[in-house]
């Protein structure tokens, strides 16, 4: 499934107060124009120059400081081939 059609369908599902953490990469990047943000601190990005892995203990301090709220992490996908059985 392509980024865009995630992002697609979770801007239908997702209330106006969710927190939501991107990653860096192009997968999450799709996530700053198809998801709508209409309450302030709710999008969480590294934007421009941001490190893989930001997602994670961004989305576990916000929800420390604001733990009644919902929130969701998006990561770039992961290679989920084993080294096993690539061929060589």
């Amino acid at each position: 499934m392509k980024p865009q059609r995630v992002y697609a369908e979770l801007r239908r599902v997702l209330l106006p107060e969710t927190m939501v953490a991107l990653d860096a990469g192009a997968a999450p990047a799709y996530g700053y124009d198809r998801l709508q943000f209409a309450r302030p601190r709710t999008l969480l990005t590294p934007l421009d120059l941001g490190g893989l892995g930001f997602a994670f203990p961004v989305a576990l301090g916000a929800k420390l400081g604001r733990p009644e709220a919902t929130l969701r992490r998006s990561r770039p996908p992961s290679d989920t081939t084993s080294k096993s059985s690539r061929s060589s």
